[in-house]
């Protein structure tokens, strides 16, 4: 059922944009609005034939520890790009929109932590 083939690469592409784009709405929601004054989302292929990425999250706060929250931030866009990978390779990316998929992991992450 699955690929079994790593992804191209506008797909990794594509899972890269989803990943960047859920990373800054965890920092959103873990910082408050008050504290947050800028985000820089890295994602960048090295090797797409090896699936060798490299995740830079920059954040810039007025109040807090900015380097803790991004060194959290980047664990989490890992363990994102670790689930879209696997999901593409179940070929459970193929015609869903971003907005769907981030729906579905969004749902993943409530369920998890409300022990589900």
């Amino acid at each position: 059922m699955g690929q079994e083939r790593p992804p191209e690469e506008a797909d990794l592409e594509r899972i890269m944009e989803i990943a960047s784009r859920l990373t800054t709405e965890y920092v959103i929601n873990k910082v408050p609005r008050d504290f947050l004054a800028g985000i820089n989302v890295k994602i960048e292929m090295i090797d797409p034939e090896k699936l060798v990425l490299s995740v830079n999250v920059d954040i810039d706060l007025l109040e807090g520890n900015a380097e803790a929250v991004a060194d959290d931030a980047s664990q989490y866009c890992i363990s994102i790009l670790d689930t879209l990978i696997n999901m593409h390779l179940a070929g459970q990316l193929n015609g869903r929109s971003n907005d769907e998929i981030i729906a579905i992991i969004q749902g993943k992450a409530k369920n998890s932590d409300s022990g589900s």
